[in-house]
């Protein structure tokens, strides 16, 4: 008489533990697209970041041209106030001299807002590869626990079929 409890409650115990891990799959793919869509807006953050860095590059450029102009505008003005010749011998030398070294710090300028844009960029694909890993993680952990809970059920039948065997129409131990 105990049997057909004894069976059901064992089939019971093996469906549900199948659906626990079906579950828990289920679990891990929605945490691993929470982190995906976490990275992929890490990587829209660190463009954006890429591109102030850019903007603040030229902004800095522009003042340090506007600020080279005025220091040549004062050299041509003490040169001429004094009497030089603009533009021949050592002043020519002088505003020669001023105008590379305008140029150099202009594109170190340049170079370094290049530099800190790229850092950004390189930040956001890796965020975009994080994302893409993290819903490969996701999907493969739901096909896990569909896996493991056909396995369950299976190993449950094997077992079940093991413990009880039908004779003559009723459950019976073996």
């Amino acid at each position: 008489m105990c049997e057909p409890v004894t069976a059901a409650l064992m089939a019971a115990q093996f469906a549900m533990a199948a659906y626990g891990q079906y579950q828990q799959g289920r679990a891990q793919e929605a945490q691993q697209n929470y982190v995906a869509a976490q990275n992929q807006e890490n990587a829209k953050a660190a463009e954006w970041q890429a591109q102030d860095a850019e903007a603040r590059g030229e902004q800095e450029q522009f003042r340090q041209r506007l600020q080279q102009s005025q220091l040549e505008g004062q050299q041509i003005s003490a040169l001429a106030s004094n009497g030089g010749a603009i533009g021949i011998g050592s002043s020519g030398d002088l505003l020669s001299h001023s105008y590379i070294m305008g140029q150099y710090d202009n594109n170190t300028i340049g170079n370094n807002a290049d530099k800190e844009a790229y850092g950004y960029r390189v930040q956001s694909a890796n965020y975009t590869n994080e994302a893409q890993l993290n819903r490969m993680a996701g999907k493969n952990a739901k096909k896990a626990g569909i896996m493991n809970a056909g396995t369950t059920l299976l190993s449950g039948a094997s077992q079940f079929g093991s413990t009880f065997q039908f004779d003559n129409g009723s459950l019976a131990y073996r």
